[in-house]
């Protein structure tokens, strides 16, 4: 899925593989936009670039991240700061 999902409100991603099996979604997943995005749950799953895109993140859930989906404190800290509608 590399189209742009415009009505997407939610996305929840879980996975129970092991961490060397952990899929890893691409940089353009959903082609890069879902401007209603409000909802992200991701469990067992890397982090997708298109989580530093979304503005109106209402709820994020982060659990076992793998490695390879790692981002960084600074890169982390920059994105969150940026979601004023985050609840906590």
């Amino acid at each position: 899925m590399q189209e742009p999902f415009t009505e997407l409100t939610r996305l929840r991603l879980l996975s129970n593989q092991k961490d060397g099996d952990m899929p890893v979604l691409p940089g353009a997943f959903l082609g890069g936009s879902t401007p209603y995005l409000r909802e992200i749950c991701l469990d067992g799953t890397a982090l997708p670039a298109l989580l530093l895109s979304v503005i109106d993140l209402v709820t994020l859930k982060l659990d076992k991240i793998p490695q390879i989906g790692y981002i960084s404190p600074e890169a982390m800290v920059t994105g969150l700061a940026a979601l004023s509608r985050l609840i906590q």
